[in-house]
């Protein structure tokens, strides 16, 4: 059996690829998550958008390529296979299309999400145009939905780009979702 070589300072370091090795490797992925606990979607699109992550963050994503992908033949041949100009987006994007060219269409009358989009046709269809409380509640629950969303985005850019937000408003935040959790724990949790 024939062993072929690799010098592996001919290897060219690539963030997104190095990530991609990363997220796969159970080891690795523990590593990371332990030192910065990320969703890895959120760093391929700031990197993908040519935004970048925090030079810390880069960094020890780099010390992880040289110190382990480098020296592991497993994970340096995975490196090796992938494309160096694949992103994440388009890896996702032709797993969306190929799952979405190779299912049915078929309408499904009652799914678990109940979106913006869903409950104003809902109200429309039955209920003549006038919403219920429970119409009003779920679009609240929506409304929720975003802000959380972008202050899981916030704390992560805090976190991991740019310190924009002080202790207090932290705090404040913080506070915040401690009282709602408190007012509606009896409705969420009703056996407590």
């Amino acid at each position: 059996m024939e062993t072929k070589n690799v010098n592996t300072e001919e290897i060219e370091f690539d963030l997104t690829k190095a990530l991609i090795i990363i997220e796969k490797d159970g080891d690795l992925n523990e590593m990371l998550r332990s030192k910065y606990g990320t969703e890895y979607k959120v760093m391929h699109a700031l990197i993908n958008s040519g935004t970048g992550i925090k030079k810390a963050a880069e960094a020890y994503i780099k010390a992880l390529f040289d110190g382990v992908i480098l020296e592991k033949k497993e994970l340096r041949n995975k490196y090796l296979s992938l494309k160096g100009d694949e992103t994440v987006t388009d890896a996702l994007n032709e797993t969306v299309s190929d799952a979405v060219d190779n299912t049915p269409k078929k309408k499904v009358a009652n799914k678990m999400r109940w979106g913006l989009k869903a409950i104003a046709s809902d109200i429309v269809e039955n209920f003549k145009g006038k919403g219920t409380q429970l119409h009003s509640c779920a679009k609240k629950v929506q409304e929720l939905k975003k802000i959380f969303i972008r202050l899981e985005q916030r704390t992560w850019k805090e976190r991991f780009k740019s310190e924009t937000l002080s202790d207090a408003q932290l705090r404040e935040i913080g506070g915040a979702i401690e009282t709602f959790n408190k007012k509606i724990e009896s409705i969420v949790n009703p056996k407590k």
